[in-house]
């Protein structure tokens, strides 16, 4: 019996550790703006998303603006959404997630519109 259970870790552990690798990084939209939720932040696989909506340049979502014009070729990768989108602003945090994200979903005639489809509880 002994012998069983000896043989029987390692293999829990490989199973474990290859179960590990095999989960695709998962993007959590959270932002600590937000200071409570009425629904958990959207999660969704980036890397896949974006491979299958043929989303290569990163501004499409990480964008900058100035003066009302998207400056392009710049991203805004390396800051939070809620340093430009502001609780009271024109487009709120919560407007500048729904408006990009349902929005390309609905024009593209792909993807989840509807909350429950993204914010899964």
């Amino acid at each position: 019996m002994k012998k069983q259970i000896i043989l029987l870790i390692p293999l829990i552990m490989l199973i474990a550790a290859v179960s590990g690798f095999s989960q695709e990084n998962m993007t959590q939209l959270y932002d600590s703006a937000f200071k409570s939720h009425l629904r958990p932040p959207a999660a969704f696989q980036h890397d896949r998303h974006n491979d299958q909506a043929k989303i290569f340049d990163c501004g499409v979502c990480h964008h900058v603006y100035e003066k009302g014009k998207k400056v392009e070729g710049a991203t805004s990768e390396d800051r939070k959404c809620s340093e430009c989108h502001y609780k009271d602003d024109d487009m709120s945090l919560a407007s500048a997630y729904h408006n990009r994200c349902k929005g390309c979903h609905s024009e593209k005639k792909a993807g989840p519109v509807l909350c429950g489809e993204c914010h899964k509880k």
